[in-house]
């Protein structure tokens, strides 16, 4: 039996006012369901009934405690149909057999399985909107550095879905996928013409909802993005920038993310920004509209120093010099930035690392530049906030007359120079430099700081014409531990410039040691030529402390004396080609000597058990050839 209405040939695709939301096209099948009783209409119960190819039948209705529905479904319906029913009392919903999606109708929603076999109809009060409509907002659930830097929040508890699947539905949330069709032409159309902001600009001239929004940006990434099947099968994972995504147009499944993530990140400094801060990038044709008492000229404007939004983002106060061409004064340029919170800085001379001396400040940074050359140059400055990644802040152009040679940095100086607080966050207290630059007339220094509780401290010796290995850049450096002090003897191997590098670690923590900062060492005297200190094992406590001999080369033929102050061991010895024992005094240092004849290599050996018979070697010291 088929419900009253018009012949076949009359029938039109439209379902009545109560279902608006639907866009009218050719309908299959028909659902209406009409309520029993009068309980509580807010239940939402879920109704699932087999479907033979929807064909006109009723189905007994949904029986429990609160409510039951009677439901038909009819392989096609009129307008007039519809209307009828609804003064009934049934309400409806339009389905199809042949496509997967879900359609909002008058209090419906219908999700049909692709086979076709079975149709779920979830009841919802009439004109009442689903509550996963109301929960979804897209400002919420992204959550940037303003700039798109950072990640989004990680999913909480409150994310977790503690119900299965109940197949009403295949999306988190009720959708009609129609609504996006003319969205989704649109999106899969728009060509890249400049860059990425560019693109998001005309990506969502169509989109008027977070949704959409979403959905645009979705769309186009899966038209115009393919996958570098030959970049995943590397072993060394590339890392793909927006930038680099949109020119070669290929990715991987980071890549994917990191290009979503972009597209949907947002810039909070350009909501309500102050007139006196967005002058320096907008500079409207009506100086009506700079909104500023007196308003500025055009030359002004071009003159200004530029602050970028994230100058501000990052908590930045000022800068000096405030003109964006600085000249060098004899060859260099000095930069400071105020700021309202400690911050993390660096900087790149002409795309690199080099060239300059920057150290942290609490409230900021202060920046020596020396180009290596005479000409134009361009200075970029980059701040640190929670995130991992630096932003742009501050760009500078230097205009270089004279170039210093004499002033040649180490090419292994990192920033920052000189301790700061974060080298007292990371564990480094009280130092006694607390300037960046260290100056040595005879090549030897003594560098000590307090260091916490749990930190092992590392360091390394780097110059430009050596040393070169590994060991050789830790053995110009003796470490000793006093009390809760570490003191780090340096011993340069010739004049010049090197860098001395200052390392950490938590010991109860894996993972490798990690750069704190730095110190320049300077040296004048060309007669300068210090060996190596003696090498040091494991059983070299950090709170012995070595007097003599400090060089790690001693000379053949002759009587050497040792002094040592060692903890926790039971005897002492020295032994090359024989075997000389410490003896302890009163002020608690081994002392004695050691004949380098007839031996190329010296060791310091001690026992720690009286009650063992077995030696561990602590230092070594090489013997000139006769």
């Amino acid at each position: 039996m088929r419900p009253p209405g018009k012949s076949s040939q009359q029938r039109d695709t439209g379902c009545g006012n109560f279902m608006q939301q639907v866009t009218e096209r050719s309908l299959e099948s028909w659902i209406f369901m009409r309520k029993r009783d009068s309980e509580d209409s807010s239940a939402m119960e879920p109704l699932q009934y087999p479907v033979r190819n929807l064909q006109s039948w009723t189905v007994p209705g949904h029986h429990s405690a609160r409510c039951s529905w009677d439901v038909r479904a009819y392989a096609s319906c009129t307008k007039a149909d519809c209307h009828t029913l609804e003064r009934r009392g049934w309400i409806g919903v339009v389905g199809s057999t042949r496509t997967l999606g879900e359609v909002w109708g008058r209090g419906l929603l219908l999700s049909p399985k692709p086979t076709g076999t079975q149709l779920t109809v979830e009841v919802h009060p009439r004109d009442a909107m689903p509550q996963l409509l109301k929960k979804f907002s897209l400002a919420k659930r992204l959550q940037g550095d303003k700039n798109g830097n950072t990640r989004p929040r990680q999913p909480g508890g409150k994310d977790a879905h503690a119900y299965p699947w109940d197949r009403s539905s295949l999306k988190s949330m009720a959708l009609d996928l129609r609504q996006f069709e003319k969205l989704d032409t649109y999106a899969s159309q728009v060509t890249v013409k400049s860059g990425l902001d560019a693109l998001v600009s005309d990506l969502l001239q169509e989109a008027h909802s977070d949704l959409e929004r979403v959905r645009a940006i979705w769309i186009w990434i899966c038209h115009h993005i393919e996958y570098d099947i030959e970049a995943a099968q590397e072993k060394d994972r590339q890392a793909f920038k927006p930038t680099t995504i949109l020119q070669t147009q290929k990715t991987n499944c980071d890549g994917y993310a990191g290009l979503f993530e972009r597209m949907c990140s947002y810039n909070e400094f350009y909501f309500l920004t102050h007139p006196a801060l967005f002058i320096e990038d907008h500079f409207p044709d009506n100086k009506n509209w700079q909104l500023l008492k007196p308003p500025q000229s055009l030359r002004q404007f071009e003159n200004n120093m530029y602050h970028k939004s994230e100058f501000y983002n990052k908590g930045m106060l000022s800068a000096h010099p405030q003109t964006s061409i600085i000249k060098t004064a004899n060859g260099k340029v000095t930069v400071t930035i105020e700021s309202c919170a400690p911050t993390l800085f660096m900087f790149m001379l002409n795309g690199k690392q080099e060239h300059g001396l920057l150290s942290l400040r609490k409230n900021g940074m202060k920046l020596d530049v020396y180009p290596p050359t005479v000409g134009t140059h361009k200075l970029q400055i980059f701040a640190k906030g929670n995130s991992e990644i630096y932003s742009s802040v501050l760009e500078y152009t230097l205009k270089c007359h004279y170039a210093d040679i004499d002033v040649r940095l180490p090419a292994e100086l990192h920033q920052p120079v000189g301790p700061s607080w974060f080298s007292e966050q990371m564990g480094i207290t009280k130092p006694s430099h607390t300037e960046p630059v260290i100056y040595t007339s005879d090549g030897r220094c003594s560098v000590s700081f307090g260091v916490e509780e749990g930190v092992s401290v590392l360091a390394s010796l780097h110059g430009d014409d050596g040393p070169v290995t590994e060991e050789a850049q830790r053995r110009y450096i003796f470490q000793l531990q006093r009390e809760k002090r570490t003191e780090l003897k340096v011993q340069l191997p010739h004049a010049g410039k090197f860098a001395l590098k200052i390392f950490v670690k938590k010991r109860q923590e894996p993972g490798n040691y990690v750069f704190v900062f730095n110190y320049l060492l300077c040296c004048t005297n060309s007669k300068v030529n210090w060996p190596v200190f003696p090498e040091s094992f494991g059983n070299w406590g950090q709170d012995n402390e070595l007097l003599e001999p400090l060089s790690g080369v001693l000379p053949a033929n002759h009587d050497v004396p040792f002094k040592l102050k060692l903890h926790g061991v039971a005897k002492a010895l020295v032994k090359g080609q024989d075997t000389w024992p410490l003896t302890l005094n009163r002020e608690g240092y081994w002392e004695g000597s050691c004949s380098t004849a007839g031996c190329q290599e010296v060791y310091v050996m001690v026992l720690e058990n009286a009650n063992h018979n077995f030696y561990s070697y602590i230092l070594k010291y090489k013997v000139n050839a006769q």
